[in-house]
């Protein structure tokens, strides 16, 4: 089943990803003729053109589906497109044997992303407008990874109906899309916000505050087992791939490169892009370290191909400061938090009873759910079983004090922001 869908699809979330024609077919083919072979791309948008991926505007797209609920999935999401004329999709211009091996990690990481973009996508959807009912709770999230499992734990063990809550869930495929739609007031709750995207979204005036940490920085850079490099100045003048600095991966990189007297603005040649086209391009070759977090850090470091070099940044944070670096958390606009301050707390104790959930039940959690972390192999889940759960947060701790001090950082350097606003951080009050 094919849809042509001419123009740019304003409005919709796009994931255009190069290349899943392999065995079995189990995904979705999304294909823009303007981009090269060699480019695997992995591209979000939602109501907004990106800048730097300007080759996408305006292209064609074709859809090719291949099985019933994902044909019904990509209907759902291109209802507006009409079917395309004659039989001839776009193909994949390598053969398979060249191509990715639907078993391999890195081929795992695309399938999850295009799968998780199609499935969620209602939901996306619907989050478009605040719920008519004041006493639903509408909660935007990262659909994939270890905050998407943690949410179908709280789903599935009815966490928010116990704390008295009603939530409408909103699934995004990566926090960029998520954040752009939670600044556009799309819904209540950011479930995955990092607190220096708070403090920039404040800097640019909108009214957001960050009011508890989810997830502690897993993110690791990650370069080829064989390569030379020993510490972070050896990759001076070599090309890191990241997701930018407007990202918890690239605060927590700027800083720990900065203690090490590496400027990564600087000193390294930086390629922006998202997790799997990364990683893809890192095993050809085509990088020499790149930025990535859990679980997927685990994923390609048991394959023995991959080592981190730097990391988790949480670790590395804390054993220069005392204290561990955050990666997202629950943020609010401080007006639905001054009138709704006893549903945030609901949500917050919710959340804890799922991180106790998941901390006791770890083995049977990641096998149940291993469609959010792709962890199948032995291997695979002992490690899963040891660096997982210290990932998840479910107290402030010292975490305050840490946001504080990474704010000020790059606040000084002009990274970022400018100056520390005022009220990123409004703590609940029990």
């Amino acid at each position: 089943m094919r849809w042509h869908a001419p123009g740019t699809l304003l409005g919709r979330y796009i994931v255009v990803i190069r290349s899943l024609h392999q065995r079995g077919g189990i995904a979705s083919v999304f294909c823009a003729p303007d981009l090269k072979p060699e480019h695997p791309v992995a591209i979000n948008r939602f109501d907004r053109d990106i800048p730097d991926e300007p080759d996408l505007l305006g292209c064609p797209i074709e859809i090719q589906a291949r099985e019933p609920r994902l044909q019904q999935a990509t209907k759902s999401l291109f209802a507006h497109a009409e079917p395309a004329s004659g039989t001839q999709g776009l193909r994949p211009s390598l053969p398979p044997e060249k191509g990715f091996n639907m078993i391999t990690p890195i081929s795992r990481i695309l399938v999850s992303f295009t799968l998780c973009a199609l499935l969620v996508q209602s939901a996306c959807n619907r989050g478009t407008q605040p719920p008519s009912d004041p006493a639903t709770l509408s909660v935007g999230y990262v659909s994939t990874g270890l905050t998407g499992l943690a949410v179908q734990v709280m789903q599935d063990q009815q966490l928010p109906e116990k704390h008295g809550l009603k939530v409408n869930w909103h699934g995004f495929v990566d926090p960029t899309s998520l954040n752009g739609a939670f600044v556009l007031g799309k819904f209540d709750v950011n479930l995955a916000a990092g607190a220096s995207v708070i403090a920039l979204a404040r800097s640019q005036g909108h009214d957001v505050a960050y009011f508890f940490p989810t997830l502690l920085n897993s993110t690791s850079l990650l370069v080829p087992q064989d390569a030379p490099y020993t510490t972070l100045r050896d990759l001076k003048g070599k090309r890191v791939g990241w997701y930018g600095l407007a990202s918890g991966g690239g605060v927590g990189f700027y800083l720990i490169a900065k203690r090490q007297d590496v400027n990564v603005l600087k000193d390294l040649a930086l390629i922006q892009g998202k997790p799997p086209a990364l990683m893809v391009l890192l095993e050809k070759g085509d990088l020499d370290g790149v930025l990535i977090y859990e679980p997927f850090v685990t994923q390609l470091v048991t394959t023995g191909k991959f080592r981190i070099l730097v990391g988790p940044f949480y670790q590395e944070w804390k054993q220069h400061t005392g204290h561990p670096l955050e990666m997202a958390g629950m943020a609010a606009s401080e007006r639905w938090l001054r009138t709704n301050d006893g549903q945030a707390k609901r949500l917050v104790r919710a959340w804890r009873d799922a991180v106790t959930h998941i901390r006791l039940h770890t083995r049977d959690v990641l096998e149940k759910y291993s469609r959010f972390t792709e962890l199948s192999s032995p291997a695979e889940l002992e490690r899963g079983l040891r660096e997982i759960p210290p990932v998840f947060v479910s107290d402030w701790g010292n975490l305050e004090t840490s946001v504080n001090e990474a704010l000020t950082i790059l606040a000084k350097d002009g990274a970022l922001i400018n100056q520390v606003p005022e009220g990123v951080i409004h703590q609940l009050k029990e």
